[in-house]
């Protein structure tokens, strides 16, 4: 069997259609044996994939074109990868407050941020996404003073100290904090975002022309297809030796939230309509200056294999 090397940028319930292509065999019915793992930044899952020390990579179409947009500065910015299949359509993180007071099911409003403190997740996109919602919105972002703490357990521990009103993370953690009575969850940035190309699988491009990568493409359709039609407790049973500190039920609920927004689709193609609004977002942020061309970005050439 061959071994098949796949990192990621972050670990998150967020990402199931990747991980449920290795944790449930899908990957091994193709003759791969799947080993996964972390990365700590870009460069270094750049590098991982360029060297062959990796094969593919969980990352964001966002990352290349914000590399395009500064190429004219530097040249070695350039992306060197292509992102082949979408993850998620959505944007992935929630707003949480230590008030009991209000929850998505009493009609939060955006404006309630105004004035008040949130740790923030000030990765590129995860912040350009949450000011364009807000921007959308018609918030006042410069009343709002956004604090960057560091990774998910720091920024919980800081929350739970009482350093912010609001929090801003990826589940499962503002569910786990919800379920341990810390937290309420009040709104999510992927609801009046809409669809956007958020999360991607990338490689590079002569990799996208081996068996292995048609191999990977048929194991990654069909575990979109199986978390399409499978529940969100049987998923989270499947995943949960991945999410040792996340108990099962909070798992479940991470899985169902992310279904009823819509995050994930059986669809692996990267859509335009997608790419756009990705497009629009980085424009309004300024992390690119001019809309980003699709096919600098996207390849098509695997999704609509059969």
């Amino acid at each position: 069997m061959q071994t098949i090397q796949l990192i990621s940028l972050r670990h998150s319930a967020f990402y199931t259609p990747y991980l449920i292509t290795f944790v449930a065999g899908f990957l091994k019915q193709q003759g791969l044996n799947a080993v996964y793992r972390c990365v700590s930044n870009v460069d270094e899952l750049e590098s991982a994939l360029r060297s062959g020390e990796a094969h593919v990579a969980q990352s964001a179409v966002g990352v290349s074109m914000r590399q395009i947009a500064v190429a004219d500065k530097n040249p070695h910015s350039l992306p060197t990868l292509l992102h082949f299949a979408q993850i998620n359509q959505r944007d992935g993180f929630f707003i949480a407050t230590a008030s009991k007071v209000t929850s998505l099911a009493t009609g939060f409003n955006w404006k309630q941020l105004e004035g008040k403190r949130i740790i923030a997740d000030h990765l590129f996109q995860p912040m350009a996404t949450l000011k364009y919602v807000l921007h959308q919105q018609g918030v006042d972002v410069n009343s709002i003073e956004f604090i960057d703490i560091g990774n998910a357990a720091q920024s919980v521990q800081a929350f739970l100290n009482g350093e912010a009103e609001y929090l801003h993370l990826q589940g499962p953690y503002p569910q786990q904090l919800a379920a341990d009575g810390k937290a309420s969850i009040v709104a999510a940035v992927g609801e009046p975002l809409g669809n956007i190309a958020y999360s991607s699988l990338c490689a590079t491009k002569d990799w996208l022309t081996s068996p292995m990568a048609s191999a990977f493409m048929k194991a990654y359709k069909a575990a979109l297809h199986y978390v399409e039609k499978t529940s969100a407790v049987i998923l989270a049973q499947q995943l949960t030796e991945q999410f040792g500190n996340i108990t099962l039920e909070t798992l479940a609920e991470t899985i169902e939230s992310y279904k009823a927004l819509g995050s994930w689709t059986t669809n692996a193609c990267i859509s335009e309509d997608a790419f756009q609004c990705a497009n629009r977002v980085f424009l309004l942020s300024g992390d690119i200056s001019s809309a980003i061309e699709y096919k600098q970005v996207v390849s098509q050439q695997l999704c609509k294999e059969e």
